[in-house]
């Protein structure tokens, strides 16, 4: 292999490299100082960052794992009007996830989510409309 080929295929290999090693570290997490900025936003009422919190609670990447405070987080941007902390809240009503378990506390964030045309609230507010779970009557 000539010297100029041998330059490109490491050029290639190290961009490689590169690029492997960015997303590890995005995947590893948020920084210490990004978790103290989208808490302090969520603090001071903004709801995008209120559902990031709650997202963070529950998946317990970053911080410690705690249900509790992701439903409070999620109930916090969803009181708001945020369709994806609405969907997230109607998720942890019908999974007993931070709190008592609740069918119809889950189709009722879920319909609010669903109206505002969130996919996932949509299809999880169907199955809970075909089990019966949270409505009066099974719709089938």
């Amino acid at each position: 292999m000539d010297q100029s080929r041998s330059r490109v295929a490491f050029s290639c290999w190290t961009t490689a490299v590169m690029v492997i090693v960015a997303v590890i570290t995005i995947q590893a997490g948020i920084t210490p100082d990004s978790l103290n900025s989208i808490m302090a936003n969520a603090k001071r009422g903004e709801a995008v960052a209120q559902r990031r919190l709650g997202l963070i609670y529950k998946d317990g990447k970053d911080i410690r794992k705690n249900d509790t405070l992701a439903v409070f987080w999620f109930r916090e941007a969803a009181e708001q009007g945020d369709a994806d902390a609405q969907q997230w809240l109607g998720v942890m009503y019908y999974n007993a996830w931070g709190v008592a378990q609740n069918d119809s506390e889950a189709v009722q964030w879920s319909r609010k989510a669903a109206e505002q045309g969130n996919a996932d609230a949509q299809c999880n507010l169907g199955v809970m409309y075909d089990k019966g779970d949270g409505c009066f009557t099974r719709l089938r």
